[in-house]
């Protein structure tokens, strides 16, 4: 049953393989806490596998892609101010618009 979904979550609703075991981790807590209080017997999730996920790279931006960045932001209508802080609009109190 639980395997039923996890695969519809992975074939038919295309979500990424991070993303179904983390549905399969929240599962199996939910099994072991119950078993812990003995309302379970067993958990159904530990059979089933975690989906092999890609390798996690890429996650940092390299200087030349930030120094790209940062000139398209100098080239826009709106402005780049400085490092970290991009103006969209001028704001009052509480994040409301002039």
């Amino acid at each position: 049953m639980i395997d039923n979904f996890l695969e519809k979550l992975r074939e038919e609703e295309e979500y990424a393989p991070s993303s179904v075991n983390h549905y399969r981790t929240i599962f199996n807590s939910a099994f072991n806490y119950a078993i812990k209080w003995k309302k379970y017997d067993d958990n159904p999730v530990a059979v089933i596998s975690q989906i092999p996920e890609r390798e996690a790279g890429g996650r940092f931006a390299e200087v030349s892609a930030l120094a790209a960045l940062i000139g398209k932001c100098r080239d826009e209508e709106k402005g780049f101010s400085g490092p970290g802080v991009l103006q969209t609009e001028h704001r009052t109190d509480c994040g409301k618009t002039r």
